[in-house]
């Protein structure tokens, strides 16, 4: 359920968090930084590489092409995937 509520501000933000717990991008949404889950890279890198999480960057501009990770994907493909992916589906965000 944390996945989800991290995926739906994400969606709705258009941005990513910051220190502070402010969301850059259209919207003032504060992101309780209690609901966060930091994943460990070597984790998420494993979790990625055997296909059990997406790995989504936070950027769809020129940005995501400077800060991408290998088999990261846009935000907006993510948006584009969201109606069919299942309820369980780990979606890990990074943000440079």
């Amino acid at each position: 359920m944390r996945w989800l509520a991290v995926l739906v501000v994400m969606l709705l933000c258009g941005g990513c968090a910051t220190t502070d717990g402010s969301v850059e991008g259209e919207s003032a949404t504060k992101v309780d930084p209690d609901t966060v889950i930091r994943v460990p890279v070597e984790e998420a890198r494993e979790k990625v590489q055997d296909g059990t999480a997406l790995l989504v960057c936070a950027y769809d501009d020129d940005s995501f092409e400077r800060f991408k990770l290998e088999g990261a994907i846009k935000r907006g493909e993510l948006e584009a995937m969201r109606s069919t992916l299942a309820v369980e589906q780990e979606i890990i965000f990074y943000c440079a």
